[in-house]
């Protein structure tokens, strides 16, 4: 960290001068150009100006690796920001092409390029500073209400079509996550900054905190209806009363959470978080299941209960965050 006194010129304008180490590093010169970035958190980025058009360039080798291990280091490109990933191999070969383009269609703004034997180009062409975040995560508990409601009608109306959309659901919202994700690393790396995505760094974490809750909650409808599509006479197909019972006070937590999230309402987050005992105990009350695709449904409908208190949670932190306030100039 180093200290620079302030210097006024012009009269009215208060200028800085820039670490000669820094400005070498990056070859700057006399009326070369620089970008400035005032945060929300009151400090300022300076980053030349050539750097912010730079695409970040990433070489992938899958020679040696399976189309699982192929798909998360696809994934991990995406989510660390690579705007450009050249896959290469001695010759992909077709199982890998089509692993290729089933996550690149997981993917918002991936898009396959360029193809040949050895080479497959994937170049993004999503907007980091127009991607709304706030929208995406309502969004995101649309879904996953829906999901929800959907897996357990399913399972109790042993509706197999209703159990299948239900799994194709759950392809959305890990994309609109991904994208979250890959938002946040952005900004946490310099890639995009407070004042273009119109959020600061601790907004975008507890955004981002909230996707993946929400990813996870819609992780568990899709067992549900895994489990209703693949019910057998083995299985049972009967379920119990109980269970409609369970989700009756379970399946309104999302409601609360989503208005607790788009409102930032800390209150609401307490009052959700005082029902969670209540809530348990009816849960362990009613642990005792008729069928393993029930059993699966009330493990997943605990499972959402925890999700929601985990956003209840962060919500009261994030609510206190944006009530501190900065005093800057105010000491003596």
């Amino acid at each position: 960290m180093e200290t620079r006194k302030l210097q006024l010129t012009g009269g009215s304008s208060l200028a800085v001068t820039l670490p000669k180490k820094w400005a070498d590093h990056f070859g700057l010169k006399d009326k070369d150009t620089v970008i400035i970035y005032s945060q929300k958190s009151g400090s300022l980025i300076v980053q030349p100006s050539r750097l912010k058009e730079q695409l970040l360039k990433t070489v992938l080798k899958i020679d040696r690796i399976t189309n699982d291990m192929l798909t998360r280091e696809l994934i991990a490109h995406y989510i660390s920001g690579s705007d450009e990933v050249v896959i290469t191999s001695q010759k992909i070969t077709q199982d890998k092409r089509n692993t290729i383009r089933k996550v690149s269609q997981s993917l918002i703004g991936y898009e396959i390029i360029a193809e040949s034997l050895k080479e497959i180009l994937i170049k993004n062409i999503f907007d980091a500073e127009k991607f709304p975040i706030i929208q995406t995560v309502e969004k995101m508990f649309a879904i996953a209400k829906s999901m929800f409601d959907d897996a357990i009608e399913a399972l109790t109306q042993n509706n197999k079509t209703l159990a299948s959309d239900v799994i194709d659901r759950d392809f959305e919202i890990n994309k609109l996550q991904l994208a979250v994700t890959r938002q946040f690393y952005a900004l946490i790396r310099g890639r995009v900054y407070d004042e273009e995505v119109g959020l600061n760094q601790a907004d975008l974490s507890y955004y981002e905190n909230v996707a993946t809750q929400l990813e996870r909650i819609a992780d568990h409808a899709t067992k549900i209806a895994h489990a209703a599509v693949n019910d057998d006479k083995k299985s049972g197909s009967s379920v119990s009363p109980r269970l409609k019972n369970i989700a009756k006070k379970i399946l309104p937590l999302l409601e609360y959470s989503e208005e607790m999230v788009l409102k930032l309402d800390k209150n609401l987050a307490h009052k959700v978080l005082d029902k969670n005992p209540s809530i348990e105990r009816t849960i362990s009350l009613d642990r005792d299941a008729k069928s393993l695709k029930e059993m699966i449904a009330i493990d997943s409908l605990d499972r959402l209960r925890g999700y929601v208190m985990n956003i209840a949670e962060i919500t009261i932190d994030q609510s206190v965050t944006k009530q501190e306030k900065w005093n800057y100039g105010e000491a003596k």
